[in-house]
């Protein structure tokens, strides 16, 4: 199933620069690298594998960021994935229309939303202790992941670190 507020090149369409554009095509995804990521997940934290399906999408820059303006984001940041629960309890991941299932940083992205994923799932509600450690929590499973991986990319490392850093705020 194709959703789309514009067109898609890559689906033989026409594009409209700045079209909000999601797609829903489960042919899409790399399912068993999605498999391994949650029960690398799973192994790394205090959440199970969930037998829950995970619903990805992909979405282009516009798209993506009126999600995040209207869940309370700040305008203007670069969205590299999305992860939101619906007030029916669905919960969606969304990631970029141009996604590269072969490229390291991309997929500590999926890494980082599968984290949320399973916050949601579970629950996981930090918002009395500590409303940044579920992005404290993401930024630093998935760095983990990607170093456990072997990839090596030292300015993407010093960014995520410079994320860590600034959400570490609820360890003291």
């Amino acid at each position: 199933m194709v959703v789309m507020f514009g067109v898609l090149p890559a689906l033989g369409y026409n594009y409209v620069n700045r079209t909000a554009i999601m797609v829903i095509n489960p042919a899409l995804i790399d399912q068993n690298k999605v498999n391994s990521m949650l029960a690398w997940i799973a192994d790394n934290s205090d959440y199970a594998v969930t037998n829950r399906k995970v619903d990805i999408r992909f979405a282009n820059d516009a798209y993506l960021q009126k999600r995040w303006v209207n869940s309370g984001g700040e305008r203007g940041i670069k969205i590299a994935g999305l992860t939101q629960m619906l007030a029916n309890g669905h919960i969606i991941i969304y990631l970029q229309l141009n996604y590269n299932w072969n490229n390291q940083i991309d997929l500590t992205y999926l890494v980082h939303e599968l984290v949320h994923f399973q916050q949601y799932v579970y629950g996981t509600d930090y918002s009395e202790t500590c409303k940044d450690f579920s992005e404290f929590e993401a930024y630093t499973m998935a760095l983990s992941w990607f170093r456990e991986q072997g990839f090596d990319d030292e300015t993407f490392v010093n960014d995520r670190l410079k994320h860590i850093t600034d959400l570490d705020t609820c360890s003291n």
